[in-house]
């Protein structure tokens, strides 16, 4: 079940003790090498407020498929405390960007804290940490362990993207893709878009978000 925090900290294992991560060739991560599985921060829309400072338009990364995605700082978890992380809030908004249609935010957000969960995801150096989420009336939102560069949508148009970071970036997502398409997979990854993709300071490309069919077995 989640964990209720106090308005805008952090106090997880898997962010203090970082899951250990393997080459994507060598395989899943096993429950024993990365034990925190569904241990999430269960966020009240004031948290996401105060960890955006009231979304502001100056901490907005860009817009997503599924949502917004902003900066924001996550402060201790009490007043003697002083230490603030960085972190990406994605807010779950009702209509699908680029497309004239509404979905159910709710099972999608549901799907989408599943999939980054499961065991064979967990501590992937390309796919995002879930730090907690928020499923309070008409707010829906994730906070990700995530403090990038900008998006890979943004980052492609810049002239100080270079060639070799380019390489670096595309062979780094090509290695993800062929990761989660193993030819075992049960569910279906759609709409891989470069705009659902941060690149850090090192220019390793997370996926962030994705259109997917969930299928069964992901607890495997």
């Amino acid at each position: 079940m989640p964990r209720r925090s106090s308005v805008g900290c952090f106090n997880l294992p898997c962010i203090r003790n970082e899951c250990p991560v393997k080459n994507h060739l060598l395989g899943p991560i096993s429950e024993d090498e990365c034990p925190v599985k569904n241990n999430l921060l269960d966020l009240t829309a004031e948290d996401l407020s105060l960890i955006t400072r009231d979304f502001s338009p100056e901490d907005l990364i860009g817009d997503t498929q599924f949502g917004k995605l902003y900066r924001g700082k996550m402060s201790g978890g009490s007043d003697q405390d002083k230490t603030t992380k960085d972190v990406a809030v994605k807010i779950m908004v009702g209509e699908m960007r680029h497309f004239d249609v509404s979905y159910d935010r709710l099972p999608r957000l549901e799907d989408e804290l599943k999939f980054l969960q499961a065991p064979r995801f967990r501590g992937n150096l390309n796919l995002v940490k879930v730090i907690g989420c928020c499923r309070e009336g008409r707010t829906l939102g994730i906070v990700y362990d995530l403090n990038p560069q900008d998006t890979l949508h943004n980052f492609i148009i810049r002239d100080d993207f270079k060639w070799l970071q380019r390489v670096k970036t595309a062979l780094a997502l090509a290695s993800l893709l062929n990761y989660l398409h193993d030819g075992n997979s049960s569910y279906m990854l759609r709409n891989f878009d470069l705009a659902h993709i941060a690149v850090y300071q090192n220019f390793t490309p997370i996926l962030f978000e994705f259109g997917m069919l969930v299928g069964e077995g992901l607890d495997n």
